[in-house]
């Protein structure tokens, strides 16, 4: 069986509130803080436990968090300045992966063909993508030898580039429902979207575009982010986002994430969801399999692909413009057991076919083709 180690960013804030939490985890060997932080949740996703359970030898290295740095430079007997990026290679290179799979895939810049290079036996080098991107991210994209696709969308974008390219579709972590507590979060809405809004090219201006016109929706409707912050209006006037910020910022509360993030939408009645601007036509983000994983009615947008996901208006609610999206989430507030029958059986459709089991179960068979070519 293959050796494949992943290298992931997590999210920077669910970093600092972990260590935060335990003042003493900087300070301990680097693995208890890996651990740690495998055991806290943060990631959403147990990738090291589902590669095991497929026979793999699987590790996983968690980038950019300095108290690991230093702790595995200690260990390694390594000066505490040395940079991040020369650890991180020492790393790879200990493991001595037959497949390497970067999960941000522009984290590393142009390192990242250095860092392919460096590692002897090297089958595989797999980066990602899900969002648009730049002529820069184009370019450091191609280090790689296989690229993920989240969606066929993306897929057919890296295989015009001339990228070899496969589709692995996001998925629900089921094993984080027991740890779930929805009674300990201090707040419930009726109607709940957790996520960005980026007005850069491929990003969310189709999802501002509908929020716009939900904002005079008659019941508590609830955004959180940390993407809708105030800021001074620049000198040639406010921007598009500017005006957006202003209109729909009484609907803004901090973001959340992790389990708190699926607590959230575990009291909201509705869950909301609207995609990049950058998936095309097709649909698959998070947001469609975390709202319906945890039981929560999930109010989404129309795509060509969803009735492959789930069949609509009995496992998942429809919306193709803000006026129709008002009218069907209107009908569910008034309409409870209609809402939980949705509810229900979406939730019934995640966890048979779309959780992290099944995707893994995929990409631990595509794996085994691409190394026996």
């Amino acid at each position: 069986m293959y050796r494949i180690l992943k290298i992931s960013v997590p999210y920077r804030s669910a970093v600092e509130a972990l260590y935060n939490k335990d003042q003493s985890l900087s300070e301990k060997p680097y693995a208890e803080q890996v651990k740690a932080i495998r055991n806290s949740s943060i990631l959403m996703l147990d990738f090291v436990g589902h590669m095991q359970n497929l026979g793999t030898e699987a590790e996983e290295i968690y980038f950019q968090i300095e108290p690991l740095k230093q702790a595995w430079a200690r260990e390694n007997s390594l000066h505490p300045d040395t940079d991040e990026y020369e650890i991180l290679k020492r790393q790879v290179q200990n493991f001595k992966p037959d497949i390497l799979y970067v999960d941000d895939s522009y984290i590393l810049g142009d390192r990242v063909e250095d860092l392919l290079k460096s590692v002897p036996g090297l089958k595989i080098s797999l980066g990602r993508c899900g969002s648009a991107m730049t002529d820069r991210a184009k370019s450091q994209i191609r280090y790689y030898s296989h690229v993920i696709g989240v969606s066929l969308h993306f897929v057919n974008i890296l295989q015009e580039m001339g990228l070899k390219s496969f589709e692995v579709k996001q998925g629900f972590e089921d094993t984080l429902l027991p740890l779930l507590r929805p009674e300990t979060f201090p707040e419930s809405c009726d109607v709940l979207f957790c996520g960005s809004f980026y007005a850069m090219e491929g990003g969310h201006h189709l999802r501002m575009s509908i929020f716009w016109d939900l904002v005079d929706l008659p019941c508590d409707f609830v955004i959180r982010t940390g993407t809708l912050k105030p800021r001074p209006i620049p000198l040639e006037g406010p921007s598009y986002k500017d005006k957006f910020i202003q209109r729909v910022g009484h609907l803004v509360k901090p973001e959340v994430s992790g389990l708190r993030m699926l607590e959230a939408y575990m009291n909201a009645k509705l869950g909301l969801n609207s995609h990049l601007d950058a998936n095309g036509p097709l649909a698959n983000n998070m947001r469609l399999y975390e709202v319906t994983g945890v039981g929560t009615c999930l109010v989404t947008d129309k795509k060509v692909n969803l009735p492959e996901l789930f069949e609509e208006d009995r496992e998942v609610v429809t919306y193709s413009s803000a006026d129709e999206a008002k009218e069907k989430i209107r009908w569910l507030l008034d309409n409870p057991f209609e809402r939980k029958k949705i509810a229900e059986a979406g939730q019934k459709r995640t966890l048979s076919e779309h959780t992290t089991r099944h995707r893994f179960l995929g990409f631990h068979q595509k794996l085994l083709e691409l190394l026996h070519q």
